[in-house]
């Protein structure tokens, strides 16, 4: 709908100084045609990260999506429940269909073993050359 371009260096000088971290942006639309009476704008407010899902902690759990609320409380999910209950969108909002978690595992261990038999076989042909 609308885009504001900052500088990373006027950020980084925002964040260090407190009474300068909140700041309102014009936008411009990327359709000029939807242009209302007065320009878009955003509010942000700049400051260092701060991620409450712990993740420092969280090594080695590529099936699990951890989520977070802003009092701190954070939830892990399978794959499979964070995908049943966060439907992927398109842009405009749309669902998109996306293939089932047990069928990425299938394809994986398949390829895996395809992979397996290919190395087993380059080393038996390399033993027969000898």
């Amino acid at each position: 709908l609308c885009q504001v371009q900052i500088p990373a260096m006027s950020i980084i000088d925002w964040t260090s100084r407190p009474p300068e971290r909140m700041k309102r942006f014009e936008m411009k639309p990327h359709d000029l045609s939807m242009a209302g009476e007065t320009p878009p704008w955003i509010l942000v407010e700049f400051g260092h990260p701060a991620d409450e899902r712990e993740l420092d902690n969280f090594h080695g759990q590529v099936n699990t999506v951890r989520t977070s609320t802003r009092q701190g409380h954070y939830r892990d999910l399978l794959m499979t429940q964070f995908k049943h209950e966060y439907t992927l969108l398109d842009n405009t909002g749309h669902a998109l269909q996306e293939p089932l978690e047990a069928d990425l595992q299938s394809i994986e261990c398949r390829a895996y073993l395809v992979s397996m038999v290919h190395y087993a076989l380059l080393c038996w042909g390399a033993v027969l050359l000898l």
